[in-house]
């Protein structure tokens, strides 16, 4: 029986370093070389995530935003961008102004990258988090855009793929959740930014999502089992296309609860290790 095996990147496959061991690195690619199904599943876009991912040997298409983008890492190619319509961005949009908060849009370009737009940066956590992204993005990057724009003129000239609202205010994330649900078309949930400590509102079309991504590649493979690997809430609609989701032992506690099976944390290798000793399932 084949196993389709995907995981996430940040706190599941990497450890607090964002990095992989050299030892694991290697059994990772043995594994791939001899015939392991593997793919990553990440919120990184592309462009953030490539060199991370440069030193394993995919051969399967990645998982970009959460599921929005996929990307064909042998062939440097996009397969699909599930693009939000401009209606529901102009809603969207409209929910964000009522309470004042910065949002951040993505844009897909034709490579694969992505370009960041914002307005609104006015409270400080607003302003470290783009100053901060900005700086990641010289970091692990040759592709520099995070700019500054009406995000009214950005939604009249471009597609929108991906959205994340920076809150820390209880009510005014209740308030934008509530109201996000009468939106048709998207999908959307919350994200705990750990390094920033605040929480992110990620909102993306209904037709992608990490699920959607692993039912393409489950597709893709004709694998008959998938095994799936996480460790925040951006991770648990892996669960609904996986026959086991496993949760690494450093999630957050309340990911535990939809664990079939919670294996050791990031920084013990945890991930690799499953697979290795059970490339059999």
């Amino acid at each position: 029986m084949s196993t389709l095996y995907v995981t996430d990147l940040d706190g599941t496959l990497l450890n607090n370093e964002a990095t992989i061991e050299r030892e694991d690195l290697q059994t990772l690619n043995t594994l791939i070389k001899n015939g392991t199904l593997f793919s990553v599943a990440t919120g990184r876009s592309y462009t953030t995530a490539k060199k991370i991912l440069e030193p394993i040997h995919l051969t399967l298409p990645a998982l970009f935003l959460n599921g929005v983008h996929v990307f064909d890492m042998q062939r440097g190619r996009t397969l699909y961008t599930k693009n939000m319509g401009s209606l529901s961005v102009e809603k969207i949009l409209a929910v964000f102004r009522k309470v004042d908060i910065c949002s951040i849009f993505y844009v897909m370009m034709p490579n694969g990258n992505v370009t960041l737009y914002y307005d609104n940066a006015k409270t400080e956590m607003a302003k470290r988090f783009i100053a901060s992204r900005a700086n990641f993005l010289q970091e692990v990057s040759d592709y520099e855009a995070i700019l500054e724009k009406p995000l009214e003129e950005v939604i009249s000239k471009h597609q929108i793929c991906f959205i994340i609202a920076l809150e820390k205010d209880e009510k005014k994330i209740a308030f934008i959740m509530h109201a996000l649900s009468f939106i048709d078309g998207i999908s959307y949930h919350l994200y705990e930014e750990r390094t920033h400590g605040f929480l992110s509102i990620e909102v993306f079309s209904k037709e992608g999502g990490k699920d959607k991504g692993i039912s393409f590649l489950k597709e893709y493979t004709r694998a008959e089992n998938v095994i799936s690997f996480g460790d925040n809430l951006n991770d648990i609609s892996m669960k609904e296309q996986s026959n086991l989701f496993c949760v690494v032992e450093n999630a957050l506690p309340e990911m535990k609860a939809y664990a079939d099976y919670i294996i050791p944390s990031n920084n013990e290798s945890g991930v690799i290790s499953f697979i290795h000793n059970n490339t059999h399932i």
